[in-house]
């Protein structure tokens, strides 16, 4: 407003500072944005440019007190496309205290675009993960954001939602099935950490992001979503029979699945095993082997000798067939319970009184006359040896193996190890004394290299959330558990437990010793084709 010496009044109107004009009633002059960049420039909105695409005219106005108080008239034109209203907008402001009502910060502006918006999770640990959020909106900025989170899970199955940074107040929500909670924890942009607690569970969190500007166009929904999975078992190579059934994830999940232990055998994807024999009802994934061969009434004779042999155990035959067919000088004997940590095999022997026994076992032309035994009468237990001989282990009692229990020989040089274990009663694979790699999202592996034939297995959970890795195979004939656990976020990317079978190599080094007449059914053929 401008008012002459002689008193009279004069409104302009201003596109910026350096560029207005003067109102003048009636004369159609005002404001028109026009498309392209949103440029707004004076205009005759009664024949407006033909890129424009809205007007602002000032139809009116008046003083009061202090005050201009302006009737501004708004339309939109024929080059506006607006699916929908509230496009054509202003930021206004109150001052607080002030009687001055709301003012306009800015000028009058067409926003057509929402927001640009984003939700990225990253895996950190076993149980914990990353989700950031991210809002931008160059013309009008951003006016709020919303999150919200659902679970999906199993029946009335539950699983706890944590938010561990920023700090919030409360920082759990608990989920339970299908349910949606609108608020997750806050609203706010940047990087959310979260945890969720280590149940087993098989399902998914989704975490819903969008964010509405100032024009009030609204963002679609974006989601990040994360996967829950139990903990499972996977063989590779080999067969597997299992009288009671196993819980086993399906071929699709393997094929999702992306791990440095998992990749390809030989052109193959890694399925559970060539041939299945489940007797277990609701344990047969969607595509079980990889000749799809399931057959639920056979029961295996892997657990103990067939009958006419008339032998408890495998221990039982296997102790009598050493006695007879190796010599006093390959045997050796140990009183229960004993402990052999940090050493070889060779040194085992050596400490046990074998003066002639070298690495890599004993110098023969026969695979027989190379290999050695060793008798515990009781328990037996091993904490971080290597096998550097070609030695069979019979225990009567118990065995326990802490890892690493490794493997060290040159096939390439001709020179083959291995180390079978023939335990009466049970074997338990404790945890090894690995605490994993921080913020490693690949599973740490203990590892054990041996054939182990046993009455039962026990394998207990490790507190490192380290997984466990079997290269030879199992036999074990009840009360088995494989309680592993690499985390209900990391279960996702590689099973708890993988066996690779390597029976070639031991049918090499004991199979002369322990050989007997064996006769087999129709069924059993797709065993005898596999080897």
């Amino acid at each position: 407003m401008y008012r002459t010496p002689q008193g009279v009044e004069t409104y302009y109107m201003f596109v910026d500072a350096n560029t207005y004009e003067q109102i003048t009633p009636g004369n159609g002059r005002g404001m028109c944005t026009v498309a392209g960049n949103n440029r707004v420039q004076f205009c005759n909105v009664t024949a407006p440019p033909s890129n424009a695409v809205a007007f602002a005219y000032p139809a009116s106005f008046q003083r009061s007190g202090n005050s201009v108080i302006v009737n501004w008239q708004l339309g939109l034109l024929g080059a506006s496309t607006f699916p929908r209203d509230n496009q054509v907008h202003v930021h206004a402001s109150d001052i607080p205290g002030a009687n001055s009502g709301w003012i306009a910060d800015d000028l009058w502006k067409v926003d057509l675009n929402p927001p640009v918006v984003g939700a990225t999770l990253n895996l950190l640990s076993e149980t914990s993960f990353n989700v950031t959020y991210s809002a931008n909106d160059s013309l009008s900025g951003v006016l709020a954001t919303a999150k919200s989170c659902s679970s999906n899970l199993q029946g009335n199955e539950s699983i706890v939602l944590m938010q561990d940074a920023p700090a919030v107040n409360p920082n759990s929500q608990n989920f339970t099935g299908s349910q949606t909670r609108q608020t997750c924890f806050d609203n706010a942009t940047g990087q959310t950490r979260y945890s969720v607690s280590n149940t087993p569970r098989d399902g998914s969190f989704s975490f819903d992001w969008n964010a509405t500007d100032y024009a009030c166009n609204r963002a679609p929904s974006v989601t990040a979503q994360l996967r829950l999975k139990k903990p499972w078992l996977m063989t590779v190579d080999g067969d597997l029979f299992s009288r009671l059934g196993i819980s086993q994830t399906t071929i699709a999940d393997i094929e999702r699945i992306q791990s440095l232990f998992l990749t390809d055998q030989h052109n193959r994807v890694p399925y559970l095993s060539d041939y299945n024999f489940m007797s277990g009802q609701n344990s047969l994934p969607a595509r079980d082997s990889e000749l799809d061969f399931a057959v639920r009434s056979y029961l295996d004779a892997n657990g103990k000798p067939r009958d006419e042999l008339a032998y408890e155990s495998w221990y039982d035959l296997a102790d009598a067939q050493l006695e007879s067919r190796l010599q006093a000088s390959q045997q050796l004997t140990a009183q229960g319970p004993v402990t052999f940590a940090d050493v070889t095999t060779h040194q085992i022997a050596q400490t046990l009184g074998s003066a002639s026994i070298q690495p890599d076992g004993f110098p023969a032309s026969e695979p027989q006359d190379r290999l050695n035994v060793i008798r515990v009468q009781g328990d037996l237990r091993l904490n971080r040896v290597t096998c550097n001989t070609k030695t069979v282990f019979l225990v009567s009692g118990n065995l326990t193996l802490e890892p690493e229990i490794g493997l060290q020989d040159n096939p390439a040089a001709d020179i083959v190890n291995g180390c079978l274990f023939l335990v009466k009663e049970t074997t338990t694979i404790l945890p090894g004394q690995s605490a994993g790699t921080p913020g490693d999202t690949t599973p740490d592996f203990d590892t054990v290299a041996g054939f182990i034939v046993t009455r039962s297995i026990q394998i207990p959970p490790d507190p490192q959330f380290n997984a466990l890795r079997v290269t030879g195979s199992i036999i074990a004939s009840e009360n088995n558990t494989f309680d592993r656990d690499a985390g209900v976020v990391l279960n996702q990317l590689s099973p708890s437990e993988i066996i690779y079978y390597d029976g070639g190599r031991y049918m090499h080094l004991f199979g002369e010793v322990l050989s007997m007449p064996v006769s087999f059914n129709i069924v059993e053929k797709p065993f005898l084709d596999s080897f």
